[in-house]
Formats: C-alpha cells, sequence, structure tokens
C-alpha cells in the first residue's frame, strides 16, 4: 500500500516531496451538463468558521519543533524527545484530522518501545542523510533492528534549513502514484502513536529527519515483522481510508494542498468513468486531471501557488467539487480563508421596531441592516397572537455587500392580523443571533388634504401658512420639497419664506406609522414673484396723419389690472384715467397733427391680500405729412464666403408700416425675396451673392391712400477667405535627425512659420519661413516645441493653423553592464544594472531597454522573462543565478524610430552548473569551461548581434526605416 522510497533531491528544500506531472492543464470552458446524474449530495461534515480558525492558529502555535540535537562525540548515542515537543506534535496532528472531522491520535505511553524505536530510526536517517522506509535493510549509519521497524511503519522526512514544519509538510505530499503519508494520517482507526526526531548542523544549516509511526503497535509488543508492506493487526485494516484534503467547509488557504487535492465518498469505489469539476470563485467551471487510486480515491491535480489564488483577510474563495459517477453525483464545498480573518456571529445595525404600525390594505417594507463575515443566512418568522410557536415566514428581500446585508422585511394583512409578532434570524456557520421581536399593528388607511393648494406673493412680502387635514398622528406629516426631496417641516402646517423669487413645489405625506413606505399626499405649488415690473412699447411714435396710434403695456405678474391715463398738455398734473381703457393696450382714436397729448398706464397687482401698484413712464406720437425715402444699413458690405451679415431698413414713419426686401444683380430688376418681410434681413454670404444689390419696399395704409417708399440699395461684396487643405502634423525623431512641417493653404496671401518655445506661453515668428513647409535640425532643446503657420488673405484676414507637437527623444550611443561578478553559485541572485551613454531620463526610453540571453554562445538570442512571463525590461536585471547559468547576457535599446543599440554580452558564470543541449543548467555540477567565441559574418560585416537587431528593427518599424544602409546602432 505504501512502498515508495523517499530520497534527498536537495537540502535548500523546505520538504521533501515526490515530485508528480499535471497530466493535463486545467481547462476553464464548460462542458454539456450530466443530464443522468440525479440532484447532488453534500460529502463529509462541514467546518465552522470558528472552528477552522481554531484549528488553524493550534497548528501553527504547535507545528515547529526542531528536536534534539545529535552529540558531536557519537552521533548514534540515543538522545530522546522532549515532553514540550512530544506535546506539540501531537497537538499540531490532531488538529489536521479535527478539520476532517477525524478522532484524536494518543500519545504512547511513555514506556512503550516505540519512543526508542522511532527515535534510533530518526537519528540513523540524520546520519545517513537520507530517509528510508526500513533503514534500507539495516545498512544505514547508525542503524537498529528497532528503527529499521518502526521506519517500515512510519511517515518519514528529512529536510535542511533551521527549522521544521513536520505534520504540515508530510500531509501535504501528494504522493506518487497514491496520496503519500495523507493516507495514512487521515486513517480513521488510527488511535495511538509515537514518534522520533533528531538533528544536527550540516554545511551551515540544519539537518533534521523526523519518523512517526501512523500505525498503533499492540501493547507488550516489542517487535513485529514487517515483510514489505505496512503492519496492521489483526481485524483493524481500514477498509475506506479518509483522505478528504483540503476538508470540507472552512479553509485556510496557508494549508491548501500545493499540488493535488484528495477526496473519497464513503461506500464508493471510483473506475475511470468518475466525472469531475470545479467551480471557482469567479463562477467558471474547471476539469481537473484526475487519478482514481486502486482503493476508489480521487486524486485530483491543482496547482497551488498558479491557480488558486490566496483570498485577502475578510474575503472568501468558494471552490465547489462537484462529482458524478454512473447515476449518482456529490457536492464538496471547500470555502478558502485568509488565516487573519476574523469570524464573528452577526449583527443587527439596523433593528426592527418595536412596534410596526400599518394600515389595512396597505404593504409596508421594514428596512433592516445585519452586518458580520458574508454568507450568513436570514430568515423572517412569525408567531401568531396567542401562540407560542414561531414559524418561518418568506416575507424578506434583501442584497449582500461587502461587509453587511441590506434587508427589507415585507409586512401586510394579508399574512399578518393584528397583535402578530415578528422577528429575523440570522445564522453565519452555527452562530445565530435574533432581531428584536417587533408587534403588527393595523389602522385605517391615512388620508390627507391640503389648502390653500395654490399661492402667489412678492419677493420678501408675507407667505401664506399650509394646512393639512389627515386622519394620522401629526406626528407622523412631513412637508418636503418635490424636486429635491429636501424636508422643510413636520406636522399638519407650513409656512415658506419668500426671499427667492421662483416656483416651488412641496409634497405633505401622512403616514399610519413611521415605518410606513407609503402613506397618503397631496401636493401644493409656491410662487414668489419679484416685485411689480411694467413695460411699454412704443416709447415714441411716427405716423402719417389720418393713421390709428396704438401703444402696448405688459406686466411682469399674472393677474395684474391696467387703467390708461392721457394728458392733454403733455404736463404731470393734468393726468386723468381714460374711461373704459382697462386692456394691456390702448389705441388713440383720432390722433392729431401737432397734438402735445401724453399716454402712460397704471399697473396694480394683488397677491395675499397686498396690492402694488407700478406708472410707466409718459409716452406722446408725432405726425407727419408724408412717407420719405429711406436708408438700408449698413449700405455695403464687404465679407468672405460662409458669413453672416444683417441689413436692416428704415423710414420716417415708424408705425403702421409694412415691409417687403427685394433683390437686384443689375440695379434695375427686382426681384421680391421669399418669407424677407421684417424690417431686418440676415444673410449668410456665398460667392453667388458677389455684387448682388438688397432694398427694402416699405408700405403705409391700404387701398387708394396707401403709401409706398423704398430705401437706397445695399451693395454686397463677397470673397473667398484663406483656409487650410492641411494642418501642420506632430512629429516624434530622434536628436540630430531632420524634421518638416508642411501646410496647404490654397488662398494664402502670406504664410509665416512660428514656433512657441517649450515652457514658453507665446509665439514667435521664425526667420525666412514663409514657404508652404519649414524644415530643422532636432535637438532636445526643441523637445516638446510647437509649430504653426499664420496666414493673411487677399482682404488681410488673418488664418492660424493647427500647432504641431515636435517630440525629439535622445538618442543612445552606448550601453554598458555593470554589477558582475567573477562567478555565481546556483542559489546567488545576479544583479545587472545598465548605464546609457549619453543617460536615459524619460520612463518610456529606460521601458524600452530589453534582456536577452544566449546559450549557443550568441548565435540566438532569446527574450529573458520573469516568473510572470513578461519579457525583463528596464535598466536593472535581478535573477536567479541558476537560471542563466553560464549563458550569455546582453541589454537592447529599440526607441520606437530608427535607432537599435545592443550592449556588449556578458557571460554568467556558474561553475556548479553547465548549459545543456537544451539550453539549461545541467546536474553534473561541472563547469562548462569552453571558451564562448562570438561568430562573424565575412561577407556581410555584421555580427550575429547585428542580425538580430536588424532583424528586430525590421518587425518593428519595417524595412523602410533602414535608408541610406546606413549603420544605425554603435558598438
Amino acid at each position: 500500500m505504501y512502498n515508495d522510497l523517499h530520497k534527498l533531491t536537495s537540502l535548500q528544500r523546505v520538504k521533501v516531496t515526490i515530485a508528480t506531472t499535471v497530466a493535463a492543464v486545467l481547462m476553464t470552458f464548460t462542458l454539456p451538463s450530466v443530464a443522468f446524474a440525479d440532484e447532488a449530495q453534500p460529502i463529509g461534515k462541514l467546518t465552522s468558521p470558528s472552528e477552522a480558525m481554531a484549528l488553524y492558529k493550534k497548528i501553527a502555535a504547535n507545528d515547529l519543533v526542531s528536536g534534539p540535537q545529535l552529540s558531536t562525540g557519537d552521533p548514534c548515542a540515543l538522545v530522546t524527545v522532549s515532553h514540550t515537543d512530544k506535546t506539540m506534535i501531537f497537538d499540531a496532528f490532531n488538529a489536521m484530522r479535527a478539520f476532517a472531522k477525524l478522532p484524536a491520535v494518543k500519545q504512547l505511553p511513555a514506556s512503550d518501545p516505540s519512543w526508542k524505536d522511532t527515535q534510533e530510526g530518526a537519528i540513523s536517517m540524520t546520519n545517513e542523510q537520507n530517509i528510508n522506509h526500513g533503514l534500507n535493510g539495516g545498512t544505514f549509519k547508525c542503524s537498529t533492528k528497532g528503527g529499521e521497524i518502526a521506519t517500515a511503519s512510519s511517515v518519514l522526512a528529512l529536510l535542511g534549513g533551521k527549522e521544521l514544519y513536520h505534520v504540515r509538510g508530510l500531509i501535504d505530499d501528494p504522493g506518487v502514484p497514491n496520496l503519500g503519508h495523507r493516507i495514512q494520517m487521515l486513517d480513521p482507526k488510527l488511535a495511538n502513536s509515537a514518534f522520533g526526531v533528531a538533528h544536527k548542523p550540516w554545511k551551515g544549516a540544519t539537518l533534521s529527519a523526523f519518523d512517526m509511526l501512523t500505525l498503533e503497535r499492540p501493547q507488550g509488543v516489542s517487535s513485529f515483522p514487517y515483510a514489505g508492506k505496512l503492519y496492521y493487526p489483526a481485524g483493524t485494516e481500514p477498509k475506506v481510508p479518509i483522505v478528504a484534503w483540503p476538508s470540507a467547509g472552512f479553509f485556510p488557504h496557508d494549508l491548501i494542498p500545493q499540488e493535488a487535492w484528495s477526496l473519497r465518498v464513503p461506500g464508493v469505489t471510483f473506475d475511470s468513468t468518475v466525472f469531475v469539476e470545479i467551480t471557482m470563485p469567479d463562477g467558471t467551471v474547471k476539469y481537473p486531471s484526475k487519478t482514481v487510486l486502486s482503493d476508489g480515491t480521487l486524486r485530483l491535480a491543482l496547482d497551488k501557488e498558479k491557480e488558486l489564488k490566496a483570498p485577502s483577510v475578510g474575503e472568501v474563495n468558494k471552490y465547489t467539487v462537484r462529482v458524478v459517477y454512473g447515476t449518482k453525483s456529490w457536492i464538496y464545498p471547500i470555502n478558502v480563508f485568509h488565516k487573519d480573518s476574523v469570524y464573528s456571529a452577526p449583527s443587527f445595525t439596523q433593528d426592527l421596531p418595536a412596534t410596526i404600525n400599518l394600515p389595512k390594505d396597505i404593504q409596508v417594507s421594514v428596512p433592516m441592516k445585519v452586518s458580520g463575515f458574508p454568507d450568513f443566512t436570514y430568515q423572517v418568522q412569525r408567531k401568531a397572537q396567542g401562540t407560542t410557536t414561531w414559524t418561518n415566514i418568506p416575507q424578506a428581500s434583501g442584497s449582500i455587500t461587502r461587509t453587511s446585508y441590506d434587508l427589507s422585511v415585507l409586512v401586510d394583512d394579508a399574512q399578518f392580523d393584528n397583535g402578530d409578532q415578528i422577528r429575523v434570524l440570522a445564522d453565519q456557520y452555527g452562530n445565530k443571533v435574533y432581531s428584536r421581536v417587533a408587534t403588527v399593528s393595523f389602522t385605517q388607511s391615512p388620508s390627507v388634504s391640503v389648502t390653500p393648494t395654490t399661492a402667489t406673493v412678492f419677493h420678501n412680502s408675507t407667505a401664506p401658512t399650509f394646512t393639512a387635514t389627515t386622519n394620522v398622528s401629526a406626528n407622523n406629516v412631513t412637508w418636503n420639497r418635490s424636486d429635491t426631496g429636501e424636508l422643510v417641516a413636520s406636522g399638519l402646517t407650513f409656512t415658506p419664506s419668500a426671499t427667492q423669487p421662483g416656483t416651488y413645489h412641496y409634497r405633505v405625506i401622512a403616514k399610519s406609522s413611521p415605518e410606513d413606505t407609503s402613506g397618503a399626499s397631496a401636493e401644493v405649488t409656491f410662487t414668489i414673484l419679484p416685485s411689480l415690473q411694467l413695460s411699454l412699447s412704443p416709447v415714441s411714435v411716427k405716423a402719417i396723419e389720418g393713421s390709428p396710434v396704438e401703444f402696448s403695456a405688459k406686466a411682469n405678474a399674472p393677474g395684474s389690472t391696467y387703467q390708461w391715463q392721457v394728458s392733454p398738455d403733455g404736463t404731470e398734473a393734468a393726468f386723468t384715467d381714460i374711461s373704459g381703457a382697462t386692456s394691456p393696450s390702448y389705441t388713440v382714436p383720432s390722433p392729431k397733427k401737432g397734438s402735445k397729448a401724453l399716454y402712460r398706464v397704471k399697473v396694480t397687482n394683488t397677491q395675499n391680500g397686498k396690492p402694488q401698484s407700478v406708472v410707466s413712464k409718459a409716452v406722446g406720437y408725432e405726425l407727419l405729412d408724408s412717407l420719405k425715402p429711406g436708408v438700408v444699413t449698413p449700405a455695403e458690405v464687404e465679407s468672405p464666403e460662409g458669413s453672416e451679415v444683417t441689413l436692416t431698413g428704415s423710414f420716417n414713419v415708424s408705425s403702421s408700416l409694412t415691409y417687403q426686401w427685394e433683390r437686384s444683380t443689375d440695379g434695375k430688376t427686382w426681384t421680391p425675396v421669399k418669407g424677407a418681410t421684417g424690417q431686418s434681413l440676415t444673410l449668410h454670404l456665398e460667392l453667388g451673392d458677389n455684387g448682388a444689390l438688397y432694398r427694402v419696399v416699405g408700405k403705409y395704409g391700404d387701398g387708394a391712400t396707401a403709401m409706398t417708399e423704398v430705401t437706397q440699395p445695399a451693395k454686397i461684396s463677397v470673397y473667398q477667405a484663406a483656409f487650410f487643405t492641411q494642418q501642420p502634423v506632430s512629429q516624434t525623431v530622434t536628436e540630430s535627425e531632420t524634421v518638416s512641417f508642411s501646410v496647404d493653404a490654397p488662398q494664402a496671401h502670406t504664410l509665416q512659420w512660428q514656433m512657441k518655445a517649450p515652457g514658453e506661453t507665446s509665439w514667435s515668428d521664425i526667420p525666412e519661413q514663409t514657404a508652404p513647409t519649414t524644415t530643422l535640425t532636432a535637438i532636445l532643446l526643441l523637445d516638446g516645441a510647437q509649430f504653426r503657420v499664420v496666414t493673411t488673405d487677399s482682404k488681410g484676414q488673418t488664418v492660424v493653423s493647427n500647432p504641431a507637437t515636435l517630440t525629439v527623444k535622445q538618442k543612445v550611443h552606448k550601453l554598458t553592464i555593470a554589477g558582475m561578478k567573477a562567478s555565481y553559485s546556483p542559489d546567488d541572485t545576479v544583479k545587472l544594472t545598465v548605464t546609457a551613454t549619453p543617460s536615459l531620463h524619460s520612463d518610456s526610453d529606460k521601458a524600452s531597454l530589453k534582456w536577452f540571453a544566449s546559450s549557443d554562445a550568441g548565435k540566438t538570442w532569446n527574450t529573458i522573462k520573469n516568473q510572470r512571463g513578461e519579457a525583463q525590461v528596464g535598466e536593472t536585471l535581478s535573477i536567479k543565478a541558476i537560471d542563466l547559468a553560464n549563458k550569455q547576457v546582453k541589454v537592447i535599446h529599440l526607441d520606437g524610430t530608427s535607432v537599435a543599440v545592443s550592449s556588449e554580452a556578458v557571460t554568467i558564470n556558474v561553475p556548479s552548473a553547465r548549459p545543456s543541449a537544451s539550453g539549461k543548467p545541467s546536474d553534473s555540477g561541472k563547469p562548462d569551461n569552453k571558451k564562448v567565441i562570438k561568430p562573424s559574418l565575412a561577407r556581410t560585416g555584421l555580427s550575429s548581434d547585428d542580425i538580430f537587431v536588424w532583424a528586430l528593427l525590421l518587425l518593428t518599424i519595417g524595412a523602410g526605416a533602414l535608408v541610406a544602409q546606413r549603420r544605425i546602432f554603435q558598438r
């Protein structure tokens, strides 16, 4: 059952495990659901958060044991394990078993020979620097018969370092092809045990062996035969080993196995047809590579470091293992938590009220908040009046947040009777807490009305009081701004302020109780007017004798009243009311030539019982003999195509005129402009309007007495302005390169290039740069400079182009690698730094430094990658020496345009490792003494490094960038 041979492969490792290969990569696509499987059954007993945390703390506190040190004089001398070390190991071991709900294992009596035998086995393996079940037939150093027997019935570990985490390392061993120590350590039959442990200094570290019995030796039997299989006393052979790891329920991430999970369904022996899927925390489904052991146990391949993300403190990563076999299916939930998380029962931070008052026929939602660790459940319970039994009801709805639930309990008279009680139960993995008990009380449905429903006042005057009439308590009546929801008052009355003109809407709400979420409401509108204001038009009238004259007034307050007044001689004291003139407008029925009469209007408005009055200025009129020819302003227009111009016609008469605009191209034939019947005409100029004439015809009166006159014509001149068909474009170049900016302005009369230097705020002309294209040599001082063109057209109008920015990148002339040592050991960290001449300043240039390695003397180069598989870039390289053992390393700078620079190659000399044919370090321990020679290509004159850089450039910027066959990098 357990015949694997453990060998020490690296004394620097924290623990020894037998390597296993993941046979298949975990896939994230979803397979069709297994329709033939019945409803999944849970496997195992769940470990609660509090239980899991307590067990983990016991493991962390007791797992670390170093054991007694061997004597330097007689390394085979028996040394005993202290009582403290014994207690610590058993406490940690039993905490592991408790995760799987297995009984604790007791220490064998101190007098039992097993303690001596296991200790002799540990001493022998420590001196041999190796581990073996049975001590290899007695060939190990310091081997004894008792040590051979003990190690044949034990789980073993041999480790190098300062300390040991024994139990954790043993149960994590996945084993090949079985499940290693895990089968024995989680054996439900195991009841008593003993162990041995010893250590001694070894090459600056501590070498220790650990030997623990996993099968109880019969009491009083000093030895028993070992014949190639583990010994079980008669009748105690386990039929169904419990090898579920990690255990169901809550499980700390620190104890998750490194490589393999194991699972067993009691009473079921799986074969290769078993189907396994794991639902990951993000909801995706993975299908792990599985192995079915001879006893029907599942071994699932999962890489802890690559596939199982460590949760943050307070978070839980949920994994659900689903197993389908035949027509049966099982569910095994694993909730992985951070070791520093804290678990406690939930609590109600917003509780139920003592009484829930609500009206008949209305459902209310009572809000609650429950805080605590995520994943607790909640249940609403009801106790009918006159009974003592609480029953569950589906009356709650809620949504989970990061650390709390926001709940609402729905209550109505369809589910409750008057006097019933209600409470909420929150349960977090057995930690239960109850809310306050609330009593349900029904009342009449609330109603409300308000008077007045509308009111208007002037600015800063006294506002009215709105009064609500309702059938609920005044304590449950509130007033709110309808648009903002702002609470403005409570109770039956509300008096707003009149400090800010505007229209305001308020809502009065009456509820049967504070928890009532519906209630009844009514709306009111409150308008605050500015102080009464009045406008009068026209202020001066010119008309022809015999035509009526009309004046019009307008007040800013609705409901205003008007009274027109007249002063026949134009004096202030002579104004009297005009009988019947009480509308917003007034027409002088028979205006007389030479009259001095003046007219005005008085407006009065009463709001909230307080009147305000305003009197307008006095206006008069002037009667003329006849209509005279008019004028158009402006008389001449000269504007570019696309601009707008407004023409206005005026005559000597200002009242009762009609207008019609006309257009002519020769000054003789005039055509009416359709729809142009106002005093002004707005034109959107086109080139076809050049030379056109516009005038307006004014008409006064109708029929035979009508008078008609025209204005003088206005002349329109339209020209084409300068514009850009090509704007200058921003460019990025390397210092010393030539760069050009160009524009195309077909109608430009003059061109002048301007520059705004980096850090400057004003533009300056560039001398002698008046052509469509300007060319300059890029220098670093011009990095960030902007360029533009100013043009003028034939009319002297100015047009400015868009600005273009010049980015100048520094040219790298030389790269030098520093920090090299003559040689390294495999575990050393190689730290290299590259220096650029001249130095690199921008982050983008530093990020363009890329590191390469070659294992074939520079013939081929491969990108150096970090642990995440990303290319190593930047000014520094930090990597384990074993990863670059005896390889060449160099760094290349590629600036994204046409310059690539490579450093000289350096060799990472690791004497204890040499490159294999695959380019990976060999395990011979001998250095590769072959001299690395950089070959050259005689016909081309390029080294292999050159060829690589040229190829890199072709892939990055295209072959067109290699102009004039110029060498674009320097050694």
